[in-house]
């Protein structure tokens, strides 16, 4: 997964980039008997690295950034929602919270998605 976060330093900007890959389990906790809803629940562990500006330490002005790019790990957890509403058309909706340590950013992270599948 790839991650960007941009603040604003002056009249620049200092980029946070984060790659990370995970590895967990996914429990279907509530679906009907045909599957055309369901309810999943996920749970993994994630490592990669982060790039605070590109790796590098000065910015224009002189100044001097507090955070290195560094490998980062953690855990995360999810809980989607899945609907059929075809054959072969998925809505999925989806919340997750990462712990994320060694980062240059918050502890805990979380993000909320939506998306559509199409499946062969």
């Amino acid at each position: 997964e790839y991650g960007r976060k941009v603040m604003d330093y002056k009249i620049s900007t200092i980029a946070v980039e984060t790659y990370t890959a995970q590895l967990g389990y996914s429990l279907n906790l509530i679906s009907d008997r045909r599957k055309n809803f369901m309810l999943n629940a996920t749970l993994g562990g994630l490592g990669g690295f982060e790039s605070v500006n590109r790796g590098e330490s000065y910015l224009y002005d002189g100044a001097k950034l507090l955070e290195d790019s560094s490998f980062v790990y953690g855990l995360s957890g999810s809980l989607g929602i899945e609907t059929y509403i075809s054959d072969r058309w998925v809505v999925i909706a989806s919340g997750r919270i990462r712990l994320l340590w060694n980062s240059s950013g918050e502890l805990f992270q979380t993000s909320v998605g939506m998306g559509i599948r199409f499946n062969l």
